[in-house]
């Protein structure tokens, strides 16, 4: 445990997120700020310490809002997300599972009836 503190190593077997709200807010008529680069998801995993990961992440019930604004005289448009359900498997960054891929099911609600 002290080496993975002290290392920057987390892993985990299973990681579990239930019941949540996010809100998230997109300003388009700011500049980009000064990192435009945006790597891909398993670009980022494989940045972590080696050894860092979770091998199954379960998402349940989980609502976002997302805010994205690009015109100032018409305010932020909401488009709600709802119901996310998903689970993520080989979340991580470890030669011991080299062969594993990182795969990704999900599902869930645009405007409460919209299947996505």
């Amino acid at each position: 445990m002290d080496r993975s503190i002290s290392e920057g190593i987390f892993t985990a077997d299973h990681v579990a997120i239930r019941s949540t709200t996010i809100e998230v807010l997109r300003d388009k008529t700011l500049k980009d700020g000064p990192q435009p680069y945006r790597p891909l998801l398993g670009s980022l995993f494989r940045d972590l310490p080696p050894g860092t990961g979770v091998d199954t992440i379960v998402v349940q019930n989980l609502d976002v809002a997302y805010h994205e604004q690009v015109d100032r005289g018409r305010g932020f448009a909401r488009i709600p997300f709802h119901g996310i359900a998903a689970q993520v498997i080989g979340a991580r960054n470890d030669q011991a599972y080299e062969k594993c891929e990182l795969r990704v099911q999900a599902e869930c609600y645009v405007f409460e009836k919209t299947p996505v």
